[in-house]
């Protein structure tokens, strides 16, 4: 649900994008591979970023494209690759089934979604690369942009046996993910929503909870009893937005909740060299703020 393009603008800005990733030293081909697997009667595809250094046991990240979009898209998009090369995390952009994760999304019949198994898909994905690659099964994380974050959110209630946090950006939990949302632990999550998102509103829709309770919905879950407000330095006043960062601990000090507020913020990845539909915060980056995230869970 990042958007909805025409192909021709598609491949205009991917095609960029796209050129920026070949170019990269720190993320060139030799370190992406193009897989699949059967899952279900279907082959589902799959990108995989390895870091040039890699150890023993390796954190993953799967990094989750929105509606209409695809594992190519968003690697580029996102820029995640660079990142976790210096951190030292795999990357996994798988694609969804016609372009849309079942994540709960289609509560809201306006964007509907293929009846598949997506929260099974990624179990399934989980093991395949444990097989392939040297992976912390104690260290798998879920991120996503928009129908992504909704997944990712999905899949905080639904694998929390292996996914151990979770990060969306501009996408909220649907009601009725809501509904059957039961982790076995708690789940740190990470959240990013601009208030003036024209694609997913910050104040919720027809089957959509909004930004701000799909956030006390997860600090709810992970007991947090104690939160703190830094207003982040204005880098960019040219963006036309603002972030503030609300950090949810428990009784123990463990940060399981963060949620930058983008004031001004439309559906975008903050950081990312281009923007989609609103403005496009460049006081952080999403990115990096998420690998550290999990760096730290």
């Amino acid at each position: 649900m990042v958007h909805r393009l025409s192909d021709l603008h598609r491949l205009f800005i991917y095609g960029f994008l796209g050129s920026l990733i070949v170019c990269s030293g720190t993320t060139d081909r030799m370190n992406v591979e193009y897989q699949s697997l059967v899952f279900q009667g279907k082959t589902r595809d799959y990108i995989v970023f390895t870091p040039h250094h890699q150890s023993n046991a390796m954190p993953l990240i799967i990094n989750l494209h929105g509606y209409g979009s695809s594992a190519e898209e968003q690697m580029a998009y996102t820029g995640m690759n660079a990142v976790a090369d210096t951190a030292g995390f795999i990357v996994v952009y798988p694609d969804a089934v016609g372009r849309r994760w079942n994540s709960g999304i289609g509560d809201n019949p306006s964007w509907p979604t293929p009846d598949v198994d997506d929260v099974g898909f990624i179990d399934a994905l989980i093991e395949a690369l444990g097989e392939r690659y040297e992976i912390d099964s104690t260290r798998v994380y879920a991120c996503g942009m928009s129908n992504g974050g909704f997944m990712s959110c999905k899949l905080a209630c639904e694998l929390s046996h292996k996914i151990r946090a979770a990060a969306s950006v501009t996408g909220i939990i649907s009601t009725g993910t809501v509904s059957s949302c039961s982790p076995h632990k708690a789940i740190p999550m990470l959240f990013m929503f601009g208030t003036q998102d024209p694609t997913v509103p910050y104040l919720g829709t027809a089957g959509w909870h909004s930004a701000e309770e799909t956030v006390r919905h997860f600090s709810a879950l992970n007991s947090c009893s104690v939160s703190d407000t830094v207003f982040m330095t204005d880098r960019d006043p040219k963006d036309e937005s603002t972030a503030t960062r609300i950090t949810c601990e428990d009784s123990t000090g463990n940060k399981r909740v963060v949620f930058y507020k983008i004031v001004g913020g439309g559906h975008t990845w903050p950081g990312a060299v281009f923007a989609l539909r609103g403005n496009t915060n460049r006081d952080i980056n999403a990115s990096e703020i998420i690998c550290r995230f999990f760096s730290e869970n």
